[in-house]
């Protein structure tokens, strides 16, 4: 059984042994600063208040999927082409590429010592693995919450929890 419909089961392998993982490490040091966060919650408990402070009204979780590329971009862009934000002393062309080495070419070694590579996504072991999907949810938010701001909205890496008071809004959100 798979905590995901569909797919089969497939285990989680630490990627601390292979060449990737420290430059990865190295890299969501660097990044994190740079990650919008207006709506992120650093806790459970967070979001625990959030429900305690509000009235019971509709609402839903939405998970939205990645994408990996327009992850990267969103990266750079906010890196080197915000006026928020000071660039890092890495050049452009270089952080990219390190940013798909340890993504798209992040190798693993099974337990019968078969040696893989991540080819989808950023593996779970990754330390990368929570600085994406916050970087791309924290910059969709930025631009798509200016718009339509529901009653609650609020996310923990990229679970999101949205409370609105009129169904309608939420295909306001979709748009």
């Amino acid at each position: 059984m798979s905590h995901k419909p569909g797919n089969s089961i497939r285990p989680i392998l630490s990627q601390i042994p292979t060449a990737t993982y420290p430059i990865a490490k190295k890299l969501n040091e660097l990044l994190t600063p740079y990650v919008p966060s207006t709506y992120t919650l650093s806790s459970a408990s967070d979001f625990l208040e959030i429900l305690r402070d509000f009235p019971p009204l509709p609402h839903c979780f939405v998970r939205y999927r990645k994408s990996l590329h327009k992850t990267i971009d969103f990266i750079l862009k906010q890196v080197y082409h915000s006026n928020e934000t000071k660039p890092l002393d890495i050049p452009e062309k270089t952080l990219k590429e390190l940013l798909e080495i340890c993504t798209e070419e992040a190798p693993f070694t099974s337990p019968s010592g078969q040696t893989y590579k991540q080819i989808d996504g950023v593996a779970m072991s990754s330390p990368l693995g929570v600085l994406f999907p916050s970087f791309y949810m924290g910059t969709i938010e930025t631009n798509v919450l200016k718009a339509a701001r529901p009653f609650i909205y609020c996310r923990y890496v990229d679970d999101i929890f949205v409370q609105i008071k009129d169904p309608d809004e939420q295909q306001d959100i979709r748009r």
